[in-house]
């Protein structure tokens, strides 16, 4: 957490605003070169030694899930309609294009609205992260309502598509930034996918995104973060701020879990663009920004 100043930050373990000022010697180009090399070197393998908690892929009986938290339903509907090892087929992109067929694998994460699992497509055995939203049924409706969703798949793939045009698909990931790749059905299912024992329904909208290791909020419980580490992560997030602002997206929802890291590097990425609560667009119109 940073002070007023923006000089100061408390870090895992310490008591004690530690400074990230660097000195006026400190700023030669071979200087920064040296902590961003050291930096990134410390997070490299503390993401190499990172083991994601694993999460329950055993459906649980009905009994268990009337008091069960509400990631624990979801965890069970998951592993009981795509039990993980389950193969499914993801609808064509355009009428008569191929049947791409997945294999579900593990559970990667499970927020408030999402829940999100690594997928390998069988013809390439690349993998990706697989996200699913998914909504609680009552008495009056369901919430997040459908069009809710759609508004806030389609700002997410709205937002993909500005970043995209400005560095190019490939381009993207080498500024920092993590930004869905497309969004699939699977075959065989309906709009929804539940079970008749439990009011949560999954969307049966895929988000596909690049694969990532683990976020910044599993890093920060490692204590004593050596000074180039803090340095190195620091300036990684305001140039991918930065990159994100020139294109007119404001993104008010910065948060550690935002922060993702990448498997055999230690490379810091953004994501997380859904929320239209904390985004907002602004792009140039006839001398008018429009938000």
């Amino acid at each position: 957490t940073s002070n007023e100043t923006g000089s100061e930050a408390t870090f895992p373990g310490e008591s004690e605003p530690v400074s990230l000022e660097v000195a006026p010697d400190e700023t030669s180009s071979q200087e920064w070169e040296r902590i961003e090399k050291e930096g990134q070197r410390w997070v490299k393998s503390r993401v190499g030694e990172f083991v994601p908690k694993l999460v329950s892929s055993k459906p649980s009986s009905f009994f268990r899930l009337l008091f069960a938290d509400q990631k624990t339903v979801v965890s069970s509907l998951l592993a009981k309609m795509l039990p993980e090892g389950k193969r499914f087929k993801l609808e064509p992109r355009a009428p008569g294009s191929e049947l791409d067929e997945v294999v579900r694998g593990p559970v990667l994460g499970i927020g408030t609205r999402g829940v999100v699992f690594e997928g390998t497509m069988v013809s390439s055995g690349e993998k990706f992260a697989m996200k699913m939203q998914y909504v609680q049924k009552g008495f009056f409706g369901q919430w997040p309502t459908r069009k809710e969703m759609v508004k806030e798949m389609q700002q997410e793939l709205a937002v993909a598509d500005i970043l995209k045009h400005a560095y190019g698909p490939e381009g993207v990931l080498s500024k920092g930034l993590v930004l869905p790749v497309e969004t699939r059905r699977i075959r065989g299912y309906g709009e929804f996918i539940t079970h008749p024992f439990t009011r949560t329904l999954l969307w049966n909208n895929i988000t596909i995104f690049p694969v990532m290791k683990c976020t910044l909020a599993d890093l920060v419980k490692i204590p004593n973060w050596p000074r180039e580490a803090r340095l190195y992560v620091s300036k990684r997030l305001l140039e991918i701020i930065a990159a994100v602002h020139e294109n007119g997206v404001v993104h008010s929802d910065i948060h550690e879990g935002n922060v993702l890291l990448k498997k055999g590097s230690g490379d810091v990425f953004f994501g997380d663009f859904y929320n239209r609560r904390g985004i907002s667009t602004m792009r140039a119109e006839g001398g008018e920004n429009k938000r």
